[in-house]
């Protein structure tokens, strides 16, 4: 049986493998909360070299943000494949807020209906 507890940790640690595997380099802060029916991930410091340099050029944010969204197509589906055995849902929709002067990012996961909470 998996609890509220253990499928955040579980979500944290693959996001985490799978982002440093495609970015080269992984946030310096992951969190991971359920809410309902939301998967909320928290990403800090993420910001590779490459995008720090990308940012500070002309439409700089708007590449950062199109390679991300290449990126995460591949780890989300991957994810998605891993939250279904946890939690008997799939993926229903992705929401992403990116805050690169912060260096910040949230992505929502809209499930397919409520996580049960257990534990």
């Amino acid at each position: 049986m998996n609890t509220y507890n253990s499928i955040a940790a579980q979500v944290k640690r693959e996001f985490t493998a799978r982002y440093k595997e495609a970015f080269g380099k992984g946030p310096e802060n992951t969190s991971v909360e359920i809410i309902g029916d939301v998967i909320v991930i928290k990403l800090q410091g993420f910001l590779t070299p490459l995008e720090q340099a990308m940012h500070r050029l002309p439409d700089g944010a708007g590449k950062i943000e199109g390679i991300r969204d290449s990126v995460y197509c591949y780890l989300l589906s991957e994810l998605g494949v891993k939250l279904k055995r946890l939690t008997g849902k799939s993926i229903k929709k992705v929401l992403k807020d990116l805050n690169l002067d912060e260096d910040i990012e949230h992505l929502f996961l809209i499930m397919e209906g409520v996580i049960e909470k257990v534990g």
